[in-house]
Order: structure tokens, then C-alpha cells, then sequence
């Protein structure tokens, strides 16, 4: 698509890779890879950072941890498994603290929200009927013969990402 390509130009494809593996905890993307026959990857280029094909692909994970900054006003949130852990006696055995960091503006976040309810109120991910009791935003995707299927959805609450699919 000419017109993200040209969006990709304006931010620039390095500052576009740096946000998502500085910023947002990408960790699966790949800056430079040679294979042995001279081959070279590289996800700093327009097809991975516009559409999405990465080299080694995303997790189900860093999709989901990206996606929560929309939620939470421009804040990324280090994902977390355990919060914190107590022993009989209430004493703190293990306390994971989130370690946060603004990514964008508020105005972004709110910005793109707008954008991604629409998604769940007459877009692709319509069927969704958590929308009538609670704000719904999200994101589908599909990959070429469909072999991959995605939702990343969040409430003001929760943030949830599915996948399936096959390699």
C-alpha cells in the first residue's frame, strides 16, 4: 500500500523498528540476518513494517503487550505472569513490579481507540457481543490463503490476543 509506504518514509523505516523492538518489547523481530548462501533478512524494510511479514513473525504475547498501550492512555506496561507472590504468613515473597514507560501521547492512544472501536462496532470483528456491555476495541488480520488469523481486542480493563493458524 503506496500510502503506508509513504507514512513508513515520513517516520522512517529504523525509527518505525526502534519503536517496536525499544518500545514496545519486540523481541522476535530481526535488524540483520546473512544465511549461509549470502541471503539477507531484515525486517527494517516496507513489506514487514507496513504489512506485517516479518521474518521469525510475532508472539502471541508482544502483539497483545503492544496493543495495551491504547488502553492505557500511551503507557507501555512491561507484561507481567505473577504480580506478587505471598507466603502463609502474608509476607511478600516475590513482588514483580510493572515497569511502565509513556510510548505516545494520550491523544494518540485515545486517537487510535476511536479508530479500532469501529473495528468491533460495524468492522471486521462486528460479531463480538462484549460490546454491549463494556467498550470494545480491536484489530483482525489475515494472512494471505488464510493461514493465519488474528484478534487483539481490549476493554478499558483487559486486553486479550488470539491467534490461529498454521505455518
Amino acid at each position: 500500500n503506496t500510502t503506508t509506504w509513504r507514512a513508513l518514509d515520513l517516520l522512517g523505516l529504523q525509527n518505525s523498528f526502534d519503536f517496536l523492538t525499544k518500545k514496545l518489547g519486540f523481541t522476535t523481530l530481526v535488524d540483520r540476518y546473512v544465511t549461509a548462501s549470502g541471503y539477507v533478512y531484515s525486517d527494517i524494510t516496507y513489506a514487514p513494517l507496513s504489512m506485517g511479514e516479518f521474518t521469525y513473525g510475532v508472539t502471541v504475547k508482544e502483539m497483545t503487550a503492544a496493543y495495551q498501550v491504547f488502553a492505557n492512555g500511551g503507557i507501555y506496561n512491561d507484561e507481567r505472569i505473577v504480580l506478587q507472590i505471598l507466603d502463609a504468613d502474608g509476607n511478600v515473597v516475590v513482588d514483580n513490579e510493572k515497569k511502565s514507560q509513556i510510548v505516545m501521547s494520550a491523544e494518540n492512544a485515545a486517537i487510535m481507540t476511536k479508530i479500532l472501536e469501529e473495528v468491533v462496532d460495524s468492522g471486521t470483528a462486528s460479531y463480538i457481543s462484549l460490546k454491549n456491555t463494556v467498550d470494545c476495541a480491536g484489530k483482525t488480520g489475515t494472512t494471505q490463503s488464510n493461514k493465519d488469523r488474528w484478534f487483539v481486542g481490549y476493554t478499558p480493563y483487559y486486553v486479550c490476543g488470539i491467534w490461529f493458524g498454521y505455518s
